[in-house]
């Protein structure tokens, strides 16, 4: 579970390590390794000039939840940095929208909701429901 607000500031050499201390039900439950899906793209990467045009479209999307999420869950998360220079941070903050440091309990609970595997779990049925339904179009035609 993350830890509370005043807890011991924590540092990892790795995204593994961060990942098996953190959140240890984010890891593949075989390999005990991050999925493949966590492992960072160049694309992704703050001065790529050649991302696809989804990739740069996700990019900006996580840029405004993090411009009008950050100051919530700085207020929980004592050992995550704030970097107020970021120049991005103003275009894309919501006036009157943006989460305050006291709205962190309002959305913890979803926030947790689902881990990452759980996601796969979820994305892997509605996967599995859309060829279900292919093939079933395909005999009634």
């Amino acid at each position: 579970p993350p830890i509370e607000p005043g807890g011991p500031e924590r540092y990892w050499d790795n995204f593994k390590e961060m990942l098996e201390d953190e959140h240890p039900d984010w890891l593949d439950p075989m390999s005990r390794l991050p999925l493949p899906s966590m492992e960072p793209l160049h694309e992704y990467e703050e001065d790529c000039t050649s991302a696809p045009e989804n990739i740069q479209k996700e990019i900006e999307e996580n840029r405004r939840a993090w411009a009008n999420c950050k100051d919530a869950l700085l207020e929980h998360f004592t050992s995550m940095a704030d970097d107020p220079d970021i120049d991005w941070l103003e275009k894309f903050k919501r006036e009157g929208g943006a989460l305050e440091p006291e709205d962190f309990v309002s959305i913890r609970d979803e926030l947790f909701a689902v881990t990452p595997l759980e996601s796969l779990d979820v994305l892997g049925d509605v996967v599995a429901l859309d060829d279900t339904l292919d093939n079933q179009s395909m005999h009634i035609a």
